[in-house]
C-alpha cells in the first residue's frame, strides 16, 4: 500500500457578492490601489459583542480609502448567522458580508476568498473548501463553549476586480517555542504548538493584466523565540510566493499583512531580501518612534482596543506592510500611502468605537519602463520620489521541505481558541 501524503495546499472559500451577474467589466479609473487590514475577530468578549456594530465601520474604512483589492488578517467564520442576535458568535461569513457590504455601497460586483487559520491541528490535512478537517470542525464547534455558537478565523481578500485563481498554504508550526516558555503559563506550551498561520494568495484580473496577490499573518510574540519563528516564517513565505506567481512581468507582486514585526526587525529583512518594497517606507510615511505617531497601526493601551472614552487612541507601533515587488524593467513609484482605520464613532455609554484593534494601510503603485537601463534590486534604492527601479525579481530565500512535528488531538485546538479570550489584542 502507497504512503499517503498530506497535501500542501489548501482550496479557500471563493465567491462574488453583487447586483450583476456574470461579472460585468468593472470601472477603470488606471489608478490601482492596493491594502491591508486586521478587522480584529470575534474571539474575544470585546470582539464578539463588537464585530456586529464594526462590520458597516470596516465597511467605511475600505470605501474611503478607494481601494481596488484588500487583504484581511484575523476574518471571523461562524457557522450560523443571527442577524437579528449575533452575539454569541452568531456572525457567518464575516468575508462574504464584507464583500456584500462593500458591493451595496459601491454598486458593483466584489469578489472575496476566504481560508481558515484557527483552530487547525498541525499537520492534519485541509479537506474542506475553506480548509480545516473534521477534528477543526469540532474545536471550532466547541470554541465558545459554555455558550452557544463556534468561532474560527483565518485571512480573506476582497476585490472589486475577478478573482481568477487562488489557494492557501500553511507555514510551518512553531512547536519548538515550548521550550521557550519558561514562565509558568501552562497555557504557553499549547499555544506554540497549536497556533497555525498560512499565506492566501488570489490572481487578480486588474484592468493592467493578472496581479499576484498574497496575504498573510505571523506568529505573534510569545516567548524568545518568537523572533526566530516570525523569521522563518517571512522566509517560508517569499518561498511559497514564488512557487505561486506567474509569468507575467507587467505587475508588480503584491504581499500584505500584519507580520507582528516591526521595520528593521529579521522577518522585514527577509521580506526586502527577496526584492520587496515597503511601500509606507518608501513613500516616505511617518515611522513610529513613539506611541501616537503617523506610522504607528498596532498596539493600542491596554483596554482600548475597540472601545475609548475619547476619539483618539494611541497606537505604539507598526506591524502591518503592504509590499510590492516591481516587475522586469519597472520604474517603481509609490505615488500615495494613507493609513486607514484611524476614526472612531460615539457609541452610547461606551464612548467611542473603533472598526477596529489595527489601522491598515492603502498604497497607490505605479509601474512604467525605466527609461535607462534598470540596476538591480539589491543594489538600487528608493528615491525621495518614493520609486525603486528593478532590473527583475530577485530570487526569494527560505522555505523547504515539510518537517514532522508532533500531532496531540483536537484538545489543543481547542484550547487554542480558549487562548485569544485571555489576551486584549486576540492572535495580534
Amino acid at each position: 500500500m502507497a504512503a499517503q501524503t498530506i497535501p500542501l495546499d489548501g482550496e479557500p472559500l471563493c465567491g462574488v457578492e453583487g447586483p450583476e451577474t456574470p461579472f460585468p467589466t468593472p470601472a477603470d479609473d488606471g489608478v490601482l490601489r492596493v491594502a491591508q487590514y486586521n478587522v480584529l475577530h470575534s474571539e474575544t468578549d470585546d470582539g464578539d459583542q463588537s464585530l456586529a456594530p464594526r462590520l458597516p465601520l470596516l465597511v467605511d474604512v475600505m470605501v474611503a480609502s478607494g481601494a481596488d483589492i484588500v487583504g484581511l488578517e484575523e476574518v471571523t467564520r461562524n457557522l450560523e448567522l443571527e442577524p437579528a442576535d449575533e452575539y454569541p458568535q452568531k456572525h457567518g461569513l464575516v468575508a462574504q458580508r464584507l464583500a456584500d457590504l462593500m458591493a451595496q455601497r459601491t454598486g458593483e460586483p466584489w469578489s472575496w476568498c476566504w481560508s481558515l487559520s484557527n483552530p487547525h491541528v498541525p499537520l492534519t490535512p485541509d479537506e474542506f473548501v475553506g480548509g480545516g478537517n473534521p477534528l477543526d470542525q469540532q474545536a471550532a464547534q466547541m470554541g465558545n463553549f459554555p455558550d452557544e455558537g463556534d468561532f474560527s478565523e483565518g485571512l480573506a481578500i476582497l476585490s472589486r476586480f475577478p478573482i481568477s485563481e487562488s489557494v492557501f498554504r500553511r507555514l510551518l508550526p512553531r512547536s519548538y517555542e515550548t521550550v521557550g516558555c519558561v514562565d509558568l503559563d501552562p497555557f504557553c506550551p499549547l499555544d506554540a504548538i497549536f497556533d497555525s498561520r498560512q499565506v492566501l494568495f488570489g490572481r487578480v484580473e486588474t484592468p493592467g493584466g493578472g496581479l499576484d496577490f498574497f496575504v498573510t499573518h505571523l506568529a505573534h510574540h510569545l516567548t524568545e523565540l518568537s523572533t526566530t519563528t516570525q523569521t522563518l516564517q517571512a522566509q517560508q513565505i517569499v518561498g511559497i510566493i514564488d512557487e505561486f506567481v506567474t509569468a507575467d512581468t507587467t505587475t508588480p507582486d503584491v504581499l500584505v499583512g500584519d507580520l507582528n514585526s516591526v521595520p528593521g526587525s529579521e522577518a522585514i529583512g527577509a521580506v526586502m531580501a527577496a526584492g520587496y518594497v515597503d511601500a509606507w517606507s518608501a513613500f516616505g510615511g511617518a515611522e513610529c518612534v513613539q506611541a501616537g505617531d503617523g506610522g504607528c497601526s498596532g498596539g493600542p493601551p491596554a483596554g482600548e482596543e475597540v472601545w475609548t472614552a475619547s476619539p483618539s487612541r494611541a497606537m505604539s507601533e507598526r506591524i502591518d506592510y503592504v509590499f510590492v515587488r516591481p516587475p522586469a524593467g519597472c520604474s517603481l513609484r509609490i505615488v500615495d500611502a494613507a493609513r486607514i482605520g484611524e476614526a472612531s464613532v460615539p457609541d452610547g455609554e461606551r464612548g467611542m468605537l473603533w472598526p477596529s484593534d489595527h489601522d491598515g494601510f492603502v498604497v497607490q503603485p505605479a509601474c512604467a519602463a525605466a527609461a535607462a537601463a534598470p540596476s538591480s534590486p539589491a543594489a538600487g534604492g528608493v528615491g525621495a520620489g518614493g520609486s525603486v527601479d528593478a532590473g527583475g525579481r530577485l530570487p526569494a530565500t527560505g522555505g523547504g521541505a515539510l518537517r514532522v512535528w508532533p500531532l496531540l488531538g483536537g484538545l489543543g485546538a481547542w484550547v487554542l481558541t480558549r487562548l485569544v479570550r485571555r489576551r486584549p489584542h486576540g492572535l495580534h
